[in-house]
């Protein structure tokens, strides 16, 4: 004999309540509210751009630079066209240090290779082989040695001190 409660439970379906979990967002997207979300996007554009410019300039006038070696003159070591990325903070140069610094008569950055120190005597004989404070200084970095030491300067020359 079945019992009427199992008849029952066979029959009914169980009761499905239907709960709505996620509601829909119904915010409605106006011209004026469409108008605003571009201008807050060109905005965040423009302040991102303008951060990034800000810093790039900070960092290349006090950190680092990217300077082009421009012409021959120090070959085998770095060539015509060579890009560099120059240390501007806590550096003393030393002898045979490879600087850039601002050509007044040209009015541009050079490449160029430190031969003494403040106060040492450069001097140059006959084969123009380099001599610092009477001692030969070894360039195996050099290519090819210089024909004329030039006619600008008189030798030996002594390299100025800071306030000289």
């Amino acid at each position: 004999m079945m019992n009427e409660n199992n008849r029952t439970s066979e029959t009914q379906e169980p009761e499905m309540i239907e709960e709505n979990v996620f509601p829909e967002q119904t915010e409605e997207i106006t011209p004026a509210t469409d108008k605003r979300n571009v201008l807050k996007e060109i905005y965040e554009w423009i302040s991102s751009i303008a951060i990034a410019l800000v810093l790039a300039v900070v960092i290349n006038q006090f950190f680092f630079a990217l300077v082009q070696v421009d012409g021959q003159s120090m070959e085998p070591t770095l060539h015509h066209s060579d890009r560099l990325v120059v240390s501007k903070f806590l550096y003393e140069p030393e002898q045979k240090d490879v600087v850039i610094v601002k050509s007044e008569a040209i009015q541009k950055f050079i490449v160029k290779r430190v031969r003494a120190l403040p106060g040492q005597t450069v001097d140059f004989d006959a084969t123009m082989h380099t001599w610092v404070d009477g001692k030969l200084v070894e360039e195996n970095y050099i290519a090819e040695l210089p024909i004329s030491a030039g006619y600008l300067y008189a030798y030996p020359l002594t390299v100025p001190k800071k306030g000289e």
